[in-house]
């Protein structure tokens, strides 16, 4: 961490009184003075650095037990989001697998429902036809006589709209436009798009990552996954 950087550097930078150089070993009596000399130094040096090594230290110790403690929770915390994801994949796949079955015997009924609907509203618009080409027949009958060819011509050559009765038969959604395809688990695609895209992925990288047993990525454990095994994909439960 940045604290222990800190104290790495400044344990690195400490340099002892020059006099250390040349502090004899077996002091002689017109030494002694100048070794005298040199002692204090050494404790005026000493003291000082001694305590701030330590407290430098202490930090280092304490900010290296946090992340430590950071860490354990970080990686409890990924296994239950991985567990629960995996779990959320299975109900997902699961949930379409059946929503499929269901849909492919109901599409089947829909046609079935569409194909009689179709021969009915093919019958309602012949019997409109008929009732107003018969219709238009009777009012021959009432005509004045110098009309009544006319009239039976007009009947003869008219068309009578059915659009009202025409009826709409929609298409059902395709099941893709109900819910994409999920993104696998421990998948390349899912850790990048979950944990390798993020800023914070750098400095805190995730451990192995927990592969869904239905899911067939990875089914190692730890202790057998060859060294070819994803650097995040880790063995299932």
């Amino acid at each position: 961490t940045g604290i222990c950087d800190l104290y790495y550097a400044a344990a690195s930078a400490v340099r002892a009184p020059s006099c250390m150089r040349t502090f004899p070993k077996n002091a002689k009596p017109d030494q002694l003075d100048k070794m005298l000399g040199c002692l204090g130094e050494l404790k005026d040096w000493a003291s000082p650095e001694n305590i701030s090594l330590s407290e430098k230290r202490a930090e280092c110790n304490e900010a290296t037990k946090q992340h430590h403690e950071q860490t354990e929770k970080c990686h409890h915390l990924q296994i239950e989001y991985e567990m629960a994801a995996c779990i959320y994949h299975h109900e997902l796949i699961t949930t379409r697998s059946f929503y499929n079955t269901c849909r492919s015997s109901r599409e089947a009924e829909l046609e079935q429902v569409h194909a009689a609907v179709r021969v009915t509203e093919a019958g309602r618009k012949a019997e409109f036809t008929s009732a107003s080409h018969i219709k238009c027949l009777l009012d021959v009958f009432d005509a004045d006589p110098e009309n009544k060819q006319q009239s039976y011509l007009r009947c003869s050559r008219e068309t009578w709209s059915t659009s009202k009765f025409d009826i709409v038969y929609h298409d059902s959604l395709s099941a893709s436009d109900l819910h994409p395809d999920p993104i696998v688990p421990c998948s390349t695609e899912w850790l990048y798009d979950k944990y390798e895209s993020k800023p914070w992925y750098a400095e805190a990288p995730t451990k192995l990552c927990i592969a869904c047993p239905h899911t067939g990525i990875n089914g190692f454990t730890p202790d057998t996954a060859p060294n070819t095994a994803h650097p995040h994909q880790h063995p299932p439960w």
